[in-house]
C-alpha cells in the first residue's frame, strides 16, 4: 500500500490514507455511527467496487 500513498502523493501533491474494512466491520461501524463514516460519506474515493455513499447509506448526517 505504501506503493500507492506514495504515487498518489507523487502524481497529485495530494496525501492518501488507504482504510481496509472488512464489511462487518464497515457495518459495525455505520452502525455505531463511527465518525470515520461521516468523513467516508464526504471524502472517500474509490478504486474499485461499490461507490462509498451506496455502501454508507447515503449522505452525510
Amino acid at each position: 500500500m505504501t506503493d500507492l500513498t506514495s504515487e498518489v502523493l507523487t502524481r497529485s501533491g495530494n496525501p492518501c490514507e488507504i482504510l481496509e474494512m472488512t464489511e462487518s466491520e464497515l457495518t459495525s461501524a455505520v452502525e455505531r455511527g463511527d465518525p470515520i463514516i461521516d468523513e467516508l460519506r464526504r471524502d472517500a474515493r474509490p478504486l474499485i467496487g461499490e461507490r462509498p455513499r451506496a455502501l454508507l447509506g447515503g449522505g452525510a448526517r
